[in-house]
């Protein structure tokens, strides 16, 4: 057993706060930081189905990747979706923290992890975040480079394998001719849009598709941490 506060220290080193974008709500949204922790369950949003499964398995935190709270509340109407999820977690005295865009920029994070998922290589900075002292620049997206050129099909066709994720392909088709080539390799792995640059045909990667992967990349450091 922990307190709350092991917890999200061991995410502060993972993730640090300060990466996060201005909009964005990470860090403990439910809770205290002295609550004693047994059990966390790893979610990417907090749905009802989520806070059920939290109650049904004993779970005495929940981490996600979408912060449950964005927004200051005027109110808390439990015959609400949200009122309603907030009453249950208090009620059952379970926790709940996000690492959202603050863990998509860190190294080794959600938009490393999509761009080796999707077999991007020779990695580099995209939407600089910040930069320290020391020189080292933390960016809020990954771009690469493909083994060789392909065409926009054969492109979702090997994100769609590698993420296990049907609906990829309707994605791209909806943006792209599907035989469109992808000019030098180049691909995005942050955003919801494309544009076109001197580089070519350049895709932006939705973000949904980042945020499948957050989950796994919470639990996995957390993991590495204990």
């Amino acid at each position: 057993m922990v307190s709350c506060q092991v917890v999200m220290d061991a995410l502060e080193r993972i993730a640090p706060k300060r990466l996060a974008e201005d909009w964005d709500n990470p860090g403990l949204l439910v809770g205290a930081p002295d609550q004693d922790v047994r059990r966390i369950l790893v979610c990417l949003d907090v749905s009802d189905s989520v806070v059920e499964c939290a109650i049904r398995s004993g779970a005495d935190m929940i981490v996600a990747h979408h912060p449950l709270i964005f927004k200051g509340l005027k109110k808390i109407r439990t015959d609400l979706p949200l009122g309603r999820r907030l009453q249950q977690l208090l009620k059952n005295d379970i926790a709940v923290a996000a690492a959202h865009t603050n863990l998509d920029i860190a190294v080794g994070g959600v938009n490393d992890v999509l761009a080796t998922a999707i077999g991007l290589s020779k990695l580099s900075t995209f939407v600089i975040a910040s930069q320290s002292p020391d020189g080292t620049v933390e960016s809020m997206g990954r771009m690469g480079r493909l083994p060789a050129p392909m065409t926009v099909h054969d492109f979702a066709q090997q994100v769609r394998k590698n993420l296990k994720k049907e609906g990829v392909y309707k994605g791209f088709k909806a943006v792209f001719s599907t035989e469109a080539p992808l000019k030098d390799s180049l691909i995005y792995t942050d955003g919801s849009n494309y544009k076109k640059s001197a580089y070519g045909t350049m895709s932006y990667l939705p973000a949904t598709f980042g945020a499948v992967c957050a989950s796994v990349v919470i639990r996995d450091l957390i993991e590495a941490e204990k």
